[in-house]
């Protein structure tokens, strides 16, 4: 088994996680909605599980990817869903300031990408 593959399924995992984790305080946005406009009552809750959800479909897209054949779309999807978790990690930093989230996220976008460069490229397979 090589790097890109060990790190692509250390990534997936690390997503899994990371909705695991953001899933868990669920309660506790919901109590912080509670505290605003009536109007974001019911849409708090459905915008953080539906957060919790992407990560496991990125997780999910990951661990499909970590085994497949080298091709430049393997590469481009590991690339696009390691700079999606460096975007994410970017918007949380604007509007959140640095929570530990952050940090995960950017651990989940480094291991993601760095397994996307490391893999075998179309031309080196044989």
């Amino acid at each position: 088994m090589n790097r890109s593959v060990v790190l692509a399924r250390i990534a997936a995992l690390g997503f899994f996680l990371t909705a695991a984790l953001h899933t868990s305080a669920i309660r506790d946005v919901t109590k912080l909605a509670r505290s605003g406009p009536p109007e974001l009552h019911p849409v708090v809750p459905m915008i953080w599980l539906g957060f919790s959800l992407m990560l496991i479909v990125l997780g999910l897209i990951i661990a499909a990817n970590a085994k497949a054949p080298p091709s430049r779309s393997r590469m481009m999807t590991l690339l696009y869903a390691g700079i999606f978790a460096f975007g994410c990690a970017l918007l949380q930093l604007i509007y959140f300031g640095f929570i530990p989230p952050v940090a995960i996220l950017c651990v989940d976008g480094a291991l993601t990408i760095a397994a996307a460069l490391l893999g075998p490229t179309p031309s080196s397979a044989s």
